[in-house]
């Protein structure tokens, strides 16, 4: 009996080890890398406690670092607003759907059957995000505006097609933005200069790795039942 359990451990290690080898490499690190072009969209903060905020800044693609897989987006525009000021430029988290970033447009069979058109598609979300905090910091002539602490929802098409996980723990919004004024005074539509998003969804397990890993699991649960069987 001690040898068929020694045998059943050894099954079920192996099975495990396979399993973590026969899962994709993105199911430990994924990252999705959203394109924001420039002279698209506005930044604007009206001092004191105001928040910042982010107005119709264009996406136009969206790209998964590990498989490369690419996808063009049409009428891609991403709006958002922080929480208070809390000195210099740096603010604060919001209130989770009210305080948030939105992210919306089309994508070609994924969001719609078929096509979009370059005019007047029809949007829909692709990722929602409440971040906790921001920062604008000056790099070079321009200044730079960060958004951390990402955690978001990703459109659930866009997710199944990448096999990645609707949920989207941590990532990084990064843009350049040109303000005519000097550090931290107020402004308004300053222009956005282009940056990126890099937002990371863990992948799901192949149907294949969890297979393995029920295996398993299934083995290490029946070894209680055979041990009380053996000495009854």
């Amino acid at each position: 009996m001690r040898l068929a359990r020694s045998v059943v451990l050894v099954i079920c290690e192996v099975l495990l080890v396979m399993a973590l080898f026969l899962a994709p490499v993105s199911a430990f690190a994924d990252t999705l890398s959203w394109s924001i072009p420039p002279g698209v969209g506005t930044y604007s903060w009206t001092g004191g406690n105001a928040p910042l905020t982010g107005n119709g800044i264009g996406v136009q693609s969206v790209q998964d670092t590990t498989s490369g897989a690419f996808f063009t987006i049409f009428n891609g525009v991403l709006n958002f607003t922080t929480g208070p000021g809390s000195g210099g430029w740096s603010w604060g988290a919001g209130t989770p759907g009210a305080n948030e970033l939105n992210l919306t447009g089309c994508i070609d069979n994924v969001t719609v059957t078929g096509l979009c058109s370059a005019q007047g598609s029809p949007a829909s979300p692709l990722f929602t995000d409440d971040f906790t905090s921001a920062t604008i910091f000056p790099v070079g002539p321009n200044f730079d505006v960060s958004l951390g602490n990402i955690a978001g929802t990703l459109n659930a098409n866009l997710a199944q097609i990448l096999g990645l996980s609707t949920a989207i723990p941590t990532g990084v919004y990064n843009t350049t933005l040109q303000i005519g004024g000097i550090y931290g005074s107020s402004f308004s539509n300053a222009l956005n200069l282009g940056g990126s998003i890099n937002s990371d969804p863990p992948a799901l397990p192949e149907p294949g790795t969890l297979t393995l890993l029920s295996m398993g699991l299934l083995a290490l649960v029946g070894l209680p039942r055979r041990k009380l069987i053996s000495h009854s």
